[in-house]
């Protein structure tokens, strides 16, 4: 009886040992501590901060009066509450506290997609996965950035891990319907990512689940909408998008096609604009006349349009973010020579992973065969590149392609590793070793 009770005990330690996956949980860490060390170094918070960085601070110091207070506060409609809310939890003078917390979130998210593509391939193409994670630079350079990536990063992967194991559990596909929404209100500009859910309608299997995540998604980040149509008149998750329609599609598009710089353009617009609707407008007229000077210029230049996000699209793939690794290593990094080559390894780090995305996108397209994890990541990926890809793309917006990159590869090289040519190739390998 005693050896029996043993006997269960030591299977119960090693399929605790094994769900626990302590290597990957050690690399994270290892990481993490890296990163921790990095932080401390810096020696000024400035460093930390970024354009849109003092205005996020500036309204989590207030977050109550600018979102909820009778008189409406413009901010509050160009900036949704998602990120702010993040930050009123951490003093606003500690700013290395708020970057500190963004690492262990990026941990998080890491262990997080480890887990998911576990259960879709296997231990071995999971570690794979997770190396990549690591050692792909965009995410861990932009987490020493207060900036929504992180966060919405996080909650992404939350929201993927969730709707990957969605087939029979009922509190599970609400739970990701609703991690989705939130995502949405930490940056608004992922309401691209509502658009897969809607193609994925199409596939009959998917069907009841999908709908259902995509409703309570759309539930959740419809109150903000809502919010914004009572309190602007603007039914909208967010101004800043017309903002971007006008200031970077719109006039990066004529720049490109008419061979003006984009200040120029920018410039001109916004000079028509105050000519045309006057400077004490409405927000909602100064919405619908950026929407309609947008589309028009789009419209009108759609050769610079097109060349303007095929640019965007390899500087937002291959971009090894200069000015970033520059702010953030010039502290104990003051060779230009060793600058330009931490650039040169990070641009064949992007280049290794870009293509194995673009190779197992290739293949999966051409075996028509998708697990639903898979066919979400594979047209997230490729709306997200050409959404981005406008006139202000830099290396921060390949942060969320990152966690798809690593689903797309995974699932690619589990296929791969199921096939009997790769069998065969490595059965060659073994016996020339």
């Amino acid at each position: 009886m005693k050896l029996f009770a043993a006997t269960e005990i030591l299977k119960f330690m090693i399929q605790v040992k094994k769900s626990m996956h302590l290597p990957a949980l050690v690399a994270v860490t290892i990481a993490t501590s890296i990163k921790t060390l990095w932080l401390l170094s810096i020696p000024s918070t400035s460093i930390l901060m970024e354009n849109d960085s003092v205005r996020y601070l500036r309204i989590s110091e207030d977050f109550w009066s600018v979102f909820f207070h009778s008189n409406a506060n413009a901010d509050s409609f160009y900036i949704t509450p998602g990120y702010p809310l993040f930050l009123s939890f951490f003093p606003s003078e500690n700013i290395k506290l708020v970057i500190f917390f963004q690492l262990l979130l990026l941990g998080a998210s890491q262990i997080v997609l480890f887990k998911l593509i576990i259960r879709h391939t296997s231990s071995r193409v999971a570690y794979i996965g997770l190396m990549l994670f690591i050692l792909e630079s965009s995410t861990g350079l932009e987490s020493f950035n207060l900036l929504t990536e992180t966060l919405f990063n996080f909650i992404f992967v939350l929201f993927l891990f969730l709707f990957g194991d969605v087939k029979n559990k009922k509190h599970v596909l609400y739970t990701s319907g609703i991690v989705l929404g939130v995502a949405l209100i930490v940056r608004p500009v992922g309401q691209i990512l509502l658009i897969p859910l809607i193609l994925m309608i199409a596939f009959r299997s998917w069907r009841r689940q999908v709908i259902t995540v995509l409703l309570i998604a759309v539930v959740v980040s419809s109150t903000w909408i809502m919010r914004n149509q009572v309190v602007f008149g603007v039914p909208q998750l967010s101004g800043i998008q017309s903002l971007n329609l006008l200031q970077y599609e719109g006039a990066g598009a004529f720049a490109k096609q008419n061979d003006v710089t984009l200040k120029e353009a920018q410039a001109e617009e916004a000079n028509l604009e105050i000519n045309q609707i006057g400077e004490g407008a409405s927000i909602q007229k100064v919405v619908e006349y950026r929407v309609d000077r947008g589309i028009k210029l789009i419209i009108e230049n759609p050769v610079g349009f097109f060349k303007l996000h095929l640019e965007g699209a390899v500087k937002i793939l291959l971009g090894p973010g200069s000015a970033n690794i520059r702010k953030l290593t010039s502290h104990f990094l003051s060779s230009e020579v060793l600058t330009n080559l931490v650039q040169v390894v990070i641009v064949l780090m992007r280049l290794v992973i870009s293509s194995l995305a673009f190779i197992f996108i290739f293949l999966a397209i051409k075996k028509r065969v998708f697990i639903p994890i898979q066919f979400y990541s594979i047209v997230s990926w490729i709306l997200i590149l050409i959404s981005s890809g406008g006139a202000n793309a830099y290396s921060r917006f390949r942060v969320p392609l990152i966690p798809l990159e690593i689903i797309i590869i995974s699932i690619g090289l589990w296929h791969s590793f199921q096939q009997d040519w790769f069998e065969k190739i490595v059965t060659r390998v073994k016996r020339a070793v």
